[in-house]
């Protein structure tokens, strides 16, 4: 006999869609579309709202390039939130919210739908879909950021490593089984910028010194990179004894970054490596344990 566990239940609260299954729950912020915390049994894992990124702190050989993302908003976008409904598929209960990416005063980078699905197993599913605004520049990046809570500091993945490795860098990182700290996870440049992402990579486990682990899977080989600094502090700081490291843990999964290149004394950035394409997807399954 086979038993299938009972669909996730629902709750409504102060703004709040609950979702619970299996010792997972799920908050989601009507106002805002998105997942707002998530937690196993009463215990923390992912402590503020999932946002949408396409933002990095400049590198050296950003030095020319970063001025049209300025220009177009990318260093300061904020999120407008157009409809949240909550459903029910089968046994999976389904968060889908429509939304803009943007900067004030400006037209929209992108829009984009994002789609929630809990699993009776506690199991989250998130899906993406995405058009970009067709006179807009190539994109630093495409993803989403999540914030772990204070002592989230084991970091455990299958993809490149262990140094860091972009579109058009790999050859020094390979694809294996690979362990470090978050805290040791940054390279402490002089002038501070994007660093240590982990390209082609299948998993990422991020577990607290209580135990618990958060884990990022998808189908498709995606990026991240893990610290205790915000896109928004390294890209702030101009000299690496400025950056004050947060309790917290930042992690960036993106299904591309767009390559470093070297034009901070060489050629632009070669099309190929480039995140040019305007119309973006991009789905992985988050797993509380």
């Amino acid at each position: 006999v086979c038993i299938r566990p009972p669909v996730p239940e629902i709750t409504r609260k102060n703004g709040m869609t609950i979702v619970t299954a299996a010792g997972r729950t799920f908050l989601f912020d009507e106002s805002r579309g998105h997942l707002a915390s998530a937690s196993y049994n009463d215990k923390p894992m992912i402590c503020q709202p999932m946002a949408l990124n396409i933002w990095r702190a400049p590198t050296d050989n950003d030095r020319n390039i970063r001025h049209e993302w300025e220009k177009a908003g990318f260093d300061r976008c904020t999120e407008k939130l157009y409809a949240c409904t909550v459903g029910i598929e089968g046994s999976n209960i389904i968060v889908t919210s429509r939304l803009s990416l943007g900067s004030y005063s400006l037209s929209p980078i992108l829009h984009a739908t994002v789609r929630y699905t809990v699993t009776p197993e506690g199991t989250l599913k998130v899906s993406i879909d995405a058009a970009v605004k067709e006179t807009a520049p190539f994109l630093p990046r495409f993803g989403v950021r999540f914030i772990l809570p204070d002592g989230s500091e084991d970091l455990d993945w299958f993809g490149r490593g262990p140094g860091g490795s972009y579109a058009d860098m790999k050859l020094a990182a390979y694809i294996g089984h690979h362990h470090a700290h978050v805290t040791e996870h940054f390279e402490h440049f002089v002038f501070p910028q994007e660093n240590m992402a982990h390209d082609e990579t299948e998993f990422v486990t991020i577990t607290h010194l209580a135990g618990r682990s958060v884990t990022i899977s998808a189908d498709t080989p995606f990026s991240f990179n893990a610290s205790h600094y915000s896109v928004e502090t390294v890209t702030h700081a101009a000299h690496d004894y400025e950056l004050t490291a947060s309790p917290e843990t930042f992690l960036y999964i993106d299904s591309k970054q767009s390559g470093i290149g070297s034009n901070s004394c060489g050629p632009v950035l070669p099309n190929e490596y480039r995140l040019h394409e305007k119309q973006l997807s991009f789905a992985f399954t988050v797993t509380l344990a």
